[in-house]
């Protein structure tokens, strides 16, 4: 839904026999699973970017374990919660 090349998201999703994923802002084409792969990819690189001043510490209540979440999420939607 993502495009590997300008970062637009797609209107709608593709239907599982469309197999080339094609931008209409952009207009790069590209097999679905390779774009696919390309985002993540780009987002997991990202996130190894992440420094000190992305993330803030929240404290938790009482009795419970405190932990950092990264700036800009709402401590009760952070991942790997609980």
């Amino acid at each position: 839904m993502t495009c590997s090349s300008c970062g637009a998201r797609a209107k709608q999703r593709l239907d599982l026999d469309v197999r080339v994923f094609e931008c209409a802002e952009c207009g790069h084409a590209e097999d679905r699973d390779r774009n696919a792969a390309r985002v993540m990819l780009a987002a997991t690189v990202e996130l190894d970017r992440v420094s000190v001043d992305d993330v803030r510490h929240c404290w938790p209540p009482s009795g419970a374990v405190g932990g950092a979440v990264r700036a800009g999420n709402p401590p009760g939607l952070s991942a790997g919660r609980g």
